[in-house]
């Protein structure tokens, strides 16, 4: 008798409890709609949602030239772009819950409370998205521009390939990404070699103190001038130094187009070796260091 009773107790919560998950899902409410239909209904309009999210950006970045890379500034627009993609899915997922008819009014409180925690959690995130948005505001930095970040954490030099929501993205001459974070970057001292049409370039050369030292400026000055990619305006310079214990220093200044700076730099290097060999004006090094007694 009392297994008896057991069993049909069991028996009467397991059709209570698929009873009230039926009706759960099939029951309709004042709107005639029953879950069941809802769950597809935003199943659909999920399905929906992102395909029409995906041809929305695609629609923006072509015509903001990001796909041709034919952009002024694809840094800023690839950032507004990403911010504009987590917008439309934030609606998305409001539009998902409404139709699912979940009541957020009672939850208001503990949103709040999540927002917060997740604030503190995220702070330091919080803060890359803010130094990002000053980044592209104040225009220090764009893509393609040449810079050098000095920070707490050291240096970094590169190209500018990408600002994105939380970091800079840089390529250096090794063909390496480093990813900074923006708050690092607004915290920086950070050197921009692009954002003026011309650089300057010095090459410094220590010739030992047998030469004749108007000879070894005079030469380097005629090397110089003899590269096309030189500016003549502003004038190169053959300059004195520093005085070195085994030589004399000599700087040769001169302004390029950034555009020209490495591969000019790089050839005037070679060409002002090989004029000094030329001429026989002897390179001084540390070895020709001697002690007399």
């Amino acid at each position: 008798m009392v297994l008896s009773n057991f069993w049909e107790t069991v028996w009467e919560g397991i059709k209570y409890f698929f009873t009230t998950i039926g009706n759960f899902f099939i029951v309709q409410d004042d709107k005639n709609l029953n879950m069941l239909t809802r769950i597809l209904i935003a199943i659909f309009v999920i399905v929906l949602g992102i395909l029409l999210i995906k041809l929305i950006i695609s629609l923006v970045k072509r015509a903001s030239g990001i796909k041709k890379g034919v952009a002024a500034d694809l840094s800023a627009k690839n950032f507004f772009i990403e911010a504009f993609k987590i917008l439309l899915y934030l609606i998305l997922a409001f539009v998902v819950v409404g139709i699912l008819g979940i009541n957020l009014n009672g939850a208001v409180g503990l949103i709040s409370a999540i927002t917060v925690a997740l604030g503190l959690a995220l702070q330091d995130i919080i803060g890359m998205f803010a130094s990002g948005v000053l980044i592209l505001n104040v225009k220090n930095i764009k893509t393609g521009d040449y810079v050098k970040v000095v920070n707490s954490f050291g240096q970094e030099e590169g190209k500018v390939f990408r600002i994105s929501l939380l970091y800079t993205t840089l390529l250096n001459i090794n063909g390496q990404k480093i990813h900074i974070p923006n708050n690092n970057i607004t915290k920086a001292n950070v050197t921009n070699y692009t954002q003026h049409e011309n650089r300057r370039a010095v090459i410094n050369v220590i010739v030992s103190y047998k030469n004749d030292i108007h000879q070894v400026l005079q030469t380097l000055l005629e090397t110089i001038n003899g590269n096309e990619k030189v500016l003549k305006d502003p004038a190169a310079s053959a300059v004195i130094g520093e005085y070195k214990e085994f030589g004399v220093q000599c700087d040769l200044r001169f302004f390029i187009k950034t555009e020209d700076y490495w591969d000019t730099l790089f050839a005037a290097r070679i060409a002002v070796l090989d004029a000094l060999k030329e001429k026989g004006i002897e390179i001084a090094t540390s070895t020709q260091l001697t002690i007399n007694q």
